[in-house]
């Protein structure tokens, strides 16, 4: 019996990373987009009404608790591709890249509340919202923010370091 339901839960997580493999492919044009000039102009609404789309037809025909854990790894997946393309980013204009980081928060925050609950949601984005900390940091409190940020994620110097470097404000 247990073998089972190994199986079926094997199958059930191949399957709902395969949806949410179309919807990243699906938005891959507009992902490469983020953090570059297009993006300060809201790419992230097209991101967020794609995946909006897709969930509304997976709501149709899934399972509730597959739905839940297609939910819970989508946002992952939305987090860890954002994450990454801030990572990558060349140099962002301050104060207007923290300004549309809070509004593409803002956006996906309230779409991902739709799926699941909003604290569930809060918690998840709060890795960028220690990263804005960091973004949004005096020259000389920016370690307060890394002090705070490395307490529950870690040093992860080199994102870090690539962070400051994006900002263009600061020296090495």
């Amino acid at each position: 019996m247990n073998d089972a339901i190994d199986g079926y839960l094997d199958v059930a997580k191949k399957c709902t990373q395969t949806l949410i493999d179309m919807i990243l492919n699906d938005l891959r044009p507009a992902t490469k987009s983020l953090f570059q000039q297009v993006w300060y102009d809201g790419i992230v609404v097209q991101i967020v009404e794609t995946m909006r789309d897709y969930m509304a037809d997976y709501q149709s025909y899934l399972n509730p608790s597959l739905l839940e854990l297609l939910v819970d790894d989508l946002l992952d997946a939305f987090l860890v591709l954002y994450l990454n393309a801030l990572a990558n980013s060349p140099k962002l204009r301050m104060p207007a890249a923290t300004d549309r980081i809070r509004e593409d928060v803002g956006l996906a925050s309230a779409f991902f509340s739709t799926l699941k609950p909003a604290k569930d949601v809060e918690q998840s984005f709060e890795v960028i919202e220690m990263i804005l900390s960091l973004l949004d940091a005096s020259k000389d409190m920016v370690f307060l923010s890394f002090w705070s940020f490395a307490k529950v994620y870690g040093p992860n110097i080199n994102f870090v370091e690539g962070l400051m470097k994006a900002r263009g404000d600061l020296d090495r």
